[in-house]
């Protein structure tokens, strides 16, 4: 190579160097609002009701509503009326100041009414932007509207509602009672699968009943943690909002919602349990309460029977736990009496799931992507498709069956010289 091409090469070099380094993108973050939570509504002035909200960097640092020093909340609630969610954006720069951003929202909200008429021509439009995580949430407002929620949305215990959006993901894995996956991924995937249908959080504010004044219980009769919506919680104090059970859709569609102890069943059929605590009625005594530490030892089993019009579906589920607390004096740290026990477990998480099952097939739904475990038993896309799983999951034949395993019963190995189990049951 001559010097001058060598010299020319080198220029070249530099030049491409110089300009792949450059800024022209670049922005100073005061220039830009981060948008935390994203609300979708029906508008009423315009086709749609945006509300963003957005974080204020400069009092991040005092702390969720401390106006004690003239601070104010760390974040902001705008919202516009537009024809389309990247309209609602553009107008907001009006009189935000800021660049909008999408690229730090945690969570999107849409509110009941409006996710019945279908998501996707929505969601569509925000999958396509760069700047979109495809780990943010979905979530729906119970009974509220999105904006109505993000206003009164105010954390406790968290700087930021980003990060109490981060952490309700997190205590998800321990309660069971919510669908915390990256959800705009598994809800537009699902939305247009031929054999799952998506799910989404349920939020809702707490309920206007004060805690004390809602629908009495016979003093000898109790009712399971679980079996709560978002807004129905008896309870005071804490955030306004509150996240309990899940809505359902058909497609993109919204079409009804489980509670808390549908939502574990749900969360143990699709193998993303982790653990969670039960109260269940004592097998001895169903008035007492005995309670236990669950986990999946095992994904689902599915076996299905496809040769008839009328699809058959086997699912075993397999779980162990550890137990917290016996209020009666029943030994079922006795291995002989243990499978009592395990028996009881194992009909209380059966109950769960064939009542959620039932729900669905009622609903037309497949929120536990059945149908997805179905399709690996046909060699064509074709004959898939010409089988139509969601016309016949409604009339599916499904048998369920649980199986418990217990390990540990904390620091008491033998529980004080009580009537044996099988003389408190002939009692």
């Amino acid at each position: 190579m001559t010097r001058l091409k060598k010299l020319i090469f080198l220029t070249f070099i530099i030049i491409i160097s110089v300009s792949l380094s450059g800024c022209w993108d670049y922005q100073e973050i005061g220039e830009i609002a981060y948008v935390q939570a994203l609300g979708i509504d029906r508008g009423k002035e315009n086709k749609l009701t945006i509300t963003a909200q957005i974080a204020v960097p400069g009092k991040l640092q005092s702390g969720s509503g401390d106006t004690s020093q003239g601070k104010g909340n760390p974040f902001e609630v705008v919202s516009v009326e537009s024809p389309s969610v990247m309209a609602s954006l553009n107008l907001m720069n009006t009189f935000v100041n800021r660049r909008i951003s999408l690229k730090h929202t945690r969570i999107i909200i849409i509110s009941e009414d409006f996710a019945r008429d279908g998501t996707l021509p929505y969601l569509e439009v925000i999958s396509r932007l760069p700047q979109v995580r495809r780990s943010i949430m979905i979530g729906v407002s119970k009974g509220i509207s999105a904006k109505e929620l993000l206003e009164k949305n105010q954390p406790v215990f968290e700087i930021t509602p980003s990060k109490y959006i981060d952490m309700a993901a997190e205590m998800s894995q321990y309660t069971g009672f919510s669908p915390f996956e990256p959800q705009f991924l598994f809800f537009y995937n699902a939305a247009r699968s031929l054999g799952a249908d998506p799910v989404a959080p349920l939020l809702s504010v707490k309920r206007k009943t004060p805690q004390g004044e809602g629908k009495t219980i016979d003093p000898q009769g109790w009712i399971s943690e679980g079996s709560y919506r978002a807004g129905e919680i008896p309870r005071s104090g804490g955030n306004e909002v509150e996240i309990m059970g899940a809505a359902l859709f058909r497609g993109n569609k919204l079409v009804g919602d489980i509670d808390g102890d549908e939502m574990t069943a749900l969360a143990i059929l699709r193998n993303t349990f982790h653990q969670a605590y039960f109260s269940l009625p004592d097998p001895m005594n169903p008035e007492r309460i005995t309670s236990v530490n669950l986990f999946q030892k095992q994904g689902a089993n599915f076996e299905f029977d496809l040769t008839n019009p009328t699809p058959k579906v086997k699912i075993q589920v397999f779980l162990k736990g550890d137990v917290l607390g016996i209020q009666t004096h029943a030994n079922y740290e006795d291995p002989q009496y243990r499978n009592i026990l395990e028996n009881g477990i194992a009909e209380k998480m059966k109950s769960d799931i064939v009542k959620l099952l039932q729900h669905t097939q009622s609903l037309g739904v497949d929120p536990a992507w059945i149908g997805e475990k179905a399709k690996m038993h046909f060699l064509t896309d074709k004959e898939w498709e010409d089988y139509n799983w969601k016309s016949v999951y409604p009339k599916a034949e499904i048998e369920v069956d649980v199986k418990a395993d217990l390990k540990h019963f904390g620091l008491i190995r033998e529980n004080s010289p009580f009537p044996s189990p099988t003389a408190e049951l002939a009692r």
